[in-house]
């Protein structure tokens, strides 16, 4: 699981193991997308 920390802004794992988090910029165009970021 996740917690939410006392900053309210960073997210970590409960029990302290590794992580990662990734996000996309996109952009849909005529109902489809296009991803700007790999």
């Amino acid at each position: 699981g996740v917690v939410l920390a006392r900053d309210g802004w960073t997210v970590r794992t409960a029990d302290a193991s590794l992580s990662a988090h990734v996000e996309h910029t996109i952009v849909v165009r005529n109902g489809a997308p296009l991803v700007l970021t790999a």
